[in-house]
């Protein structure tokens, strides 16, 4: 209640005063009124607790030591209500309040909430214990300082003078109260401000998105084609470390500069990878409008840092970080729906937990634009409210949505771990079999055919390759061999090699002849191909060194450096009626024939240039080994295989050849 009076009508009135006061106390408020220098606040008799005082305030922006004086006339200043929801302007602040004292009782002590590092206290015109204003680095979310009063009762002016940084002013909102009381219970209120307890539920929440991050990373390295374990990890960790420090910011226990600058503009590349990990976990490529959001998310980060700097204007910051961050929670649910609808029912499993994340974000920023131009909206309250009370434990909304993110995540990711980690199980259970039909088709030894030295490299670019060749010693002397390339890798081109070898081997008993070879192992591919296609070189050379060789589109073979002409039809398993015509020439006495697959010419440089065929030719005359290593060095990218046939002037001794490693047979 407010009532102007001059000083001496006190005493007439002093009944009605009297009466007034107590009715007031007894509802637990203090009575006011004006008096010469300004507003008076009469504490009367106060309750056995404390009671508010944030009536009878009068302010004024700029910043002069004479205003702590109490002979200043403050009339003019303007009248101001504080408490929790009112903020403190930006840059220096001056509040003063005239008190009128109890005649006697307990001593009398002020308890000011305001940011730590931005207040200081004065009392007649002495500024009271407590720390003073200082650099913005030190400035804290909340703070308590204890103003004792004077044990004399009278008229006593109290003036809080407020530094409130303007660049934290930018990202931040923060309120300014006051509350009266005896000195034991405000000294007593002010320890109880314990700011470990606020830090508590989110500790414990981060240290599960931590642990969650850390294991997700670690999956990604046991399951390194699937990169959704990678970005799951990244926006784990980006979320701890944009929701702890924050939480510890709102508790007190670390200054407000460590969100401004590290928590706020991380937290626009945590939903940059959260894009990314909800694009890698539905094997999709990021599309150019996603891609463009990523982009936006990561250029806002300096608009953030700017903002913290004071550069830009509070509301401006406020509603473009509101509106941004809730146009992409309500994108990221329909995006999931889309892909649910359109057939990826995976996405069905991320609905939920990316709605949770989602709903947090809404709320914040609601709230956030609300506050910013002073928008009473429905809801006000829920909107404006960012955490619950689990009995005394604070625990924000966003520390919530994230862990129930995780919980759900968890679930999504167990299921989908144990998916695949069956499949790779199946799949290098495939790989293994394969491998060991290739290791009995490919041969361990190089056959002792009189009149010729044999050399073979065999190096698949990776566990199972698709290349093949046989060499056999002909009834009639002389020998027949046999190269080819299969299309694809793993167990269909080894249970295709497997079946051409074994024609290959069976026809050998009834024929000689290339062409019928071919055509033979042609019709096979054709009933087992499933579409693929196989490219094959069949040769025999004499004993009179007549060489009669047929071709299915494989590479021709190399005799003194050059390609030998042949004649080449298609490759095996494309049609039924391909044929394939034989090619006859007489090698020169030590000759050798240089038979190879394209993983020689399509090796790649460093560059990207291909070996190619003039490389190939200039080498072709060189030991197997040599080509097959000097292809290797290049830059392997298919399987190489090198077979080298050279017809002796005299005969060597018949020594059979031993595979070395790595599948290779070095020369005699």
């Amino acid at each position: 209640m407010t009532r102007t009076a001059s000083a001496p009508c006190l005493a007439p009135c002093l009944p009605v005063c009297l009466t007034l006061c107590l009715a007031l106390l007894f509802a637990g408020g203090v009575a006011a009124h004006a008096q010469g220098a300004g507003n008076v606040v009469d504490a009367g008799r106060l309750p056995l607790d404390m009671v508010d005082l944030n009536d009878g305030w009068r302010m004024h922006s700029g910043d002069d030591a004479q205003w702590a004086e109490p002979k200043y006339d403050a009339n003019g200043w303007l009248p101001v209500t504080l408490g929790p929801r009112y903020r403190i302007p930006s840059e220096w602040t001056w509040y003063r309040l005239t008190l009128k004292l109890p005649p006697a009782g307990e001593p009398l002590a002020l308890l000011v909430r305001a940011p730590e590092g931005t207040l200081e206290a004065y009392v007649d015109g002495q500024r009271a214990p407590g720390n003073p204003i200082g650099s913005w680095l030190r400035v804290y979310h909340s703070g308590t300082q204890v103003v004792p009063l004077p044990r004399s009762s009278g008229i006593v002016t109290i003036a809080l003078r407020t530094h409130f940084p303007k660049s934290l002013a930018v990202v931040y909102t923060l309120s300014l109260s006051a509350r009266l009381g005896g000195l034991s219970s405000v000294e007593s209120a002010a320890n109880g401000n314990d700011r470990g307890i606020d830090f508590v539920a989110s500790a414990i929440l981060n240290l599960f998105l931590l642990l969650g991050g850390i294991g997700a990373l670690a999956l990604s390295r046991v399951q390194r084609g699937h990169r959704e374990y990678l970005w799951l990890g990244i926006f784990l960790l980006l979320a701890v470390v944009t929701t702890a420090p924050w939480q510890a910011v709102y508790a007190g226990l670390v200054p407000l500069w460590v969100n401004s600058l590290i928590c706020d503009p991380l937290a626009w590349a945590m939903y940059a990878a959260l894009i990314q990990f909800l694009f890698a976990f539905l094997g999709r490529t990021v599309g150019p409008l996603w891609r463009l959001a990523q982009a936006a998310l990561l250029a806002v980060i300096p608009v953030a840092i700017l903002a913290a700097e004071g550069v830009l204007s509070s509301e401006f910051y406020w509603t473009f970080e509101g509106f941004a961050f809730l146009a992409l929670s309500l994108a990221m649910p329909v995006f999931l729906l889309t892909q649910y609808f359109s057939g990826k029912r995976e996405a069905g499993w991320l609905i939920l937990p990316t709605a949770l994340v989602s709903a947090t974000i809404a709320q914040d920023d609601v709230g956030t634009v609300a506050d910013a131009f002073h928008l009473h909206i429905p809801l006000y309250d829920f909107f404006m409210t960012f955490v619950v009370y689990l009995g005394p434990i604070p625990v924000s909304y966003t520390d919530m949505g994230n862990f129930l993110f995780l919980l759900a995540i968890g679930v999504v990711m167990f299921f989908r771990f144990t998916q695949i980690s069956s499949d790779q199980a199946r799949a290098a259970a495939e790989m293994e079999a394969a491998r060991v039909v290739q290791q009995v088709i490919i041969p361990e030894t190089l056959p002792s055919v009189p009149g010729f030295r044999i050399e073979a490299v065999y190096k698949p670019v990776g566990e199972v390759g698709g290349d093949f060749f046989q060499v056999l010693a002909a009834p009639a002397g002389g020998l027949l061999a046999v190269i080819g390339d299969v299309s694809g890798k793993g167990m269909p081109a080894a249970m295709t090699v497997s079946l051409l070898v074994g024609t290959f081997r069976t026809l050998a008993h009834f024929t000689q002849s290339p062409t019928e070879i071919l055509t033979a192992m042609n019709q096979r591919m054709l009933a087992r191909s499933n579409g693929g296609f196989t490219t094959c070189l069949v040769l025999r050379i004499e004993k009179n060194n007549t060489l009669i060789a047929a071709n299915a589109g494989h590479l021709l073979p190399y005799l003194d450096c050059k390609e030998i002409a042949l004649d080449c039809g298609l490759p095996l398993g494309l049609s039924s009626e391909s044929t394939y015509a034989e090619s006859t020439m007489q090698l020169p006495p030590n000759a050798q024939l240089t038979l190879l697959t394209d993983g020689v010419l399509e090796a790649h440089g460093k560059t990207g240039e291909l070996f190619g065929f003039d490389r190939t030719a200039a080498i072709s005359a060189q030991p197997a080994e040599v080509i097959a290593r000097t292809a290797q060095q290049f830059g392997q990218d298919d399987d190489i295989t090198v077979l080298t046939l050279t017809r002796l002037l005299i005969a060597e001794p018949a020594t059979p050849q031993l595979m070395a490693h790595p599948l290779s047979y070095p020369p005699a």
